[in-house]
Formats: structure tokens, C-alpha cells, sequence
């Protein structure tokens, strides 16, 4: 240290060594409201005004020669970091440069005053709602709520069918043979690994049996699409076909009972095999959801930051995954929400179902209230798309976002309706 009680900090990467004194300044944006014939006024605080810090950096003796390093970066046009020795990292920009420099003395000062970004800072920020997390939890609780319902169901059959031994045993037989088609159609996937209802150990009683045997036939027809986990929403639809197709399968298998205890015991395995269905596709569209979400976070970063630098260039930004528009968003919800609504049918009280669609809906609202509101405007005349964005208050990097909701021939020459998401 070469300054008595100075302060050591890095400016654009140039560490300094300050002076002990600076000048700090954080002030608020006062509106005065004044009325005739009244004294005084109504004051309002609308916010701080830009946070300042003014500091003098000195280089002496062997780093006299560094300060033209200094004025070298304090040139630069892009945000950079003041590592303040008392305030942290700061971003901004530096501004009001004084220099004064004797090459005698090998003595340089250099007065700034760094402007703090707070706005900008901040806004990169980036808050989601982890819809992975509740969803996992409601499915965890499905099973076990699946597990409750059935034993709830076998009491209510056997009692329906006078508790006769005869009859418990047909109803006990029709129901291991769905469970024994079930565990053959298992083996036509292979086990998927470190999944969450590999966690879970089924007892090998009656209802272990049959809500495990039909969750892992239900899981390995997901994995049978998971080659479609890059087009979300076709992997949705197609697993709500598959379980479509399963569900009509088991049904065919049902369709003539020759007794009441088999006619029971086929309703009864095709309730759960639709509360199964709802709660694996509801689980794989929030799956969905959370992996759709860094590629969003990537076009929200790059859309704060700014498409060319000082000198006109186009910057490179970081490249995003393709991610869900607002339809497909939509449409995906659509297919788990109509699947949670017939399982919650056959059971109105299986608050899992409910906090599992809750969870869904509250994730798809976030990303529409928040960024995807869609408009449709009317171009007169053609004009690049980039125009448009601008037009519209968007940033420049909007438009490939606007090119997946819409067919252009042309996005240099776009003209009548456009969907355009709102500013």
C-alpha cells in the first residue's frame, strides 16, 4: 500500500489502490404536489435516483505507469464491475473522469464517480416457480392416496357381494388376472432408471399389488415417448394417446363379466388405472415444464441485454434451447387437466389430483402473465420483423420468440395479422 489509510479495489478488472476519502451520494426522487390556496405540500417518494460514488484513484512511484490502463478501460461502453472496498460488487459505469499526472514525480490521480446499474442488475435476476417439486409431491401422495382408495373399494365390493367366500374368490381371481397383464405388458419396456417410483416399494399385499403393477405399466409407456422429450408438447399428446390406448386394451379385456364379483372387480381396477394415467402425465408435463424452463431464462437474459455494441456490431448471445410458445404450453395443460379431471371422478376427495393440476396451472399462468401475452396486430405495409419488435416496444431478440407463433414466408417482409407478444 503506497496511500496511507487507502483502500484497495478493482475497477474494469484494474486494481487500485483509493484514497481513504470518498464521496457517496443516494439521492430520492422527491415529487412535490402543490395545491392553490393551500400551504405547503403533498410530497410523494417515487424512488432513489441513480446511486453514485465518487473516488480518487492514485498510482505512484513503480505504478505510475499503470494509470494509462485505468483510462484505457474507463473508455469502454459496456456496463463493468467496481469491487468496492466497502460496498461489494457494484455494476455500472464510470463517469465524470479527472486526470491529473506529473511524470517528474511519477504521481498519477484519477477523479470518477461510478454510476451504479441497479435496474439492470437486478432485473437479470431471474425468479421461476419450480413446479418439479410439488408436482413430485402430489404424485408421491397420489400413490399413497390410490393405495387408501382401493382398500376403501374392496371393502365396499365385499360388501356388496354379501361377503360370501365363493364370490370373494372370483372377484380376488378377476383382479390378479388384470394385475397379471399388467406385469407382462411391463416387460415390454425396459426398466427406467433413477426415476421417482423407483424410490417407492409396493407392499405385496392386494392393493400393493395391483397400484404398483399398474404405476410401472403406466411409467414404462412414458418411457416407450421419451425420444420426444425435445418436442414437449407432442410428448404429451402422444402419451395421453398411448394411455388412451391402454385404457381401451385393459377395457376390451373387461368388457363381458360373467359375474358380479368380476364386474366389480373390472370397474374397480379401471378407476385406478385412470387415477395412474392422470398422475403420470400430470408428473411428465411438470417434467416438461421445469426442462422447458433454463431455455427460457436464456431468451429473458438475452432480451435485457443489448443486440450490438459500441461500434454497431451485432453481439452473440448465448443460444437457447427451443422452448414451449403459449400454445403449446396450453396445449399441454389441456391434455393432463382433462386426464386429472376424469381420475378425480372416481374420486372427488383425492386432494393429490386437485394439487397436482394446481401446480400445472400455476406454472403456465407464471409464464403467460409474465412474459406471454399475445396480440394480434395489422401491418399495412411490409416490413422486416425486427421493425415490428421495435415498433412494438420489444427487444430485438422478441423476434425469434414472434417466429414461432407465427408462418412467414418472409420475416424481412411480414404485412396483416402478426401475433406479437405484448410489450
Amino acid at each position: 500500500m503506497t496511500i496511507e489509510g487507502g483502500y484497495d479495489a478493482r475497477l474494469f478488472g484494474i486494481a487500485l489502490e483509493l484514497k481513504p476519502e470518498t464521496t457517496d451520494e443516494l439521492p430520492n426522487t422527491i415529487v412535490r404536489n402543490e395545491y392553490p390556496y393551500k400551504d405547503g405540500a403533498q410530497l410523494e417518494n417515487t424512488g432513489q435516483k441513480a446511486r453514485t460514488v465518487k473516488c480518487t484513484a492514485a498510482f505512484l512511484n513503480d505504478e505510475y505507469d499503470r494509470h494509462q490502463d485505468l483510462i484505457d478501460a474507463l473508455t469502454q461502453k459496456e456496463t463493468g464491475e467496481f469491487e468496492h472496498p466497502k460496498y461489494g460488487v457494484m455494476i455500472g459505469y464510470a463517469e465524470n473522469v479527472s486526470i491529473r499526472h506529473d511524470a517528474g514525480k511519477r504521481k498519477a490521480e484519477i477523479d470518477f464517480t461510478f454510476v451504479e446499474d441497479l435496474i439492470g442488475s437486478t432485473e437479470t435476476v431471474i425468479v421461476e416457480y419450480d413446479v418439479k417439486a410439488p408436482a413430485e409431491a402430489s404424485f408421491l401422495q397420489g400413490l399413497n392416496d390410490a393405495i387408501a382408495k382401493f382398500n376403501k373399494d374392496y371393502m365396499e365390493d365385499i360388501a356388496t357381494l354379501g361377503g360370501l367366500t365363493t364370490k370373494i374368490q372370483d372377484y380376488t381371481s378377476a383382479v390378479n388376472s388384470l394385475v397379471s397383464g399388467f406385469e407382462a405388458g411391463m416387460n415390454a419396456v425396459a426398466n427406467p432408471a433413477n426415476t421417482l417410483l423407483s424410490t417407492v416399494t409396493f407392499l405385496t399385499d392386494l392393493p400393493g399389488r395391483v397400484i404398483g403393477s399398474i404405476a410401472n405399466v403406466v411409467e414404462r409407456y412414458s418411457e416407450a415417448y421419451s425420444a420426444l422429450h425435445n418436442a414437449p408438447a407432442r410428448f404429451t399428446s402422444s402419451l395421453k394417446t398411448g394411455l388412451a390406448e391402454l385404457e381401451t386394451a385393459t377395457g376390451k379385456k373387461t368388457a363381458s363379466p360373467k359375474t358380479q364379483a368380476q364386474e366389480l372387480a373390472y370397474a374397480t381396477v379401471m378407476n385406478h388405472l385412470k387415477i395412474q394415467s392422470a398422475l403420470r402425465l400430470g408428473l411428465e408435463t411438470a417434467y416438461r415444464f421445469k426442462e422447458d424452463q433454463p431455455g427460457r431464462n436464456t431468451i429473458k437474459r438475452n432480451e435485457k441485454l443489448r443486440a450490438f455494441d459500441g461500434l454497431g456490431n451485432y453481439k452473440a448471445l448465448d443460444q437457447a434451447d427451443p422452448v414451449m410458445n403459449a400454445d403449446d404450453l396450453e396445449k399441454a395443460l389441456a391434455d393432463a387437466r382433462e386426464l386429472l379431471r376424469a381420475a378425480l371422478e372416481t374420486d372427488r376427495s383425492m386432494t393429490s389430483l386437485k394439487n397436482l393440476a394446481e401446480s400445472l396451472l400455476r406454472h403456465v399462468n407464471i409464464v403467460k402473465l409474465e412474459r406471454e401475452k399475445i396480440v394480434a396486430v395489422e401491418v399495412l405495409s411490409e416490413m422486416p420483423l425486427h421493425v415490428l419488435c421495435l415498433q412494438r416496444g420489444l427487444p430485438y431478440q422478441a423476434a425469434e420468440r414472434i417466429l414461432l407463433i407465427n408462418n412467414f414466408k418472409n420475416p424481412n417482409a411480414i404485412k396483416g395479422t402478426v401475433n406479437v407478444y405484448a410489450a
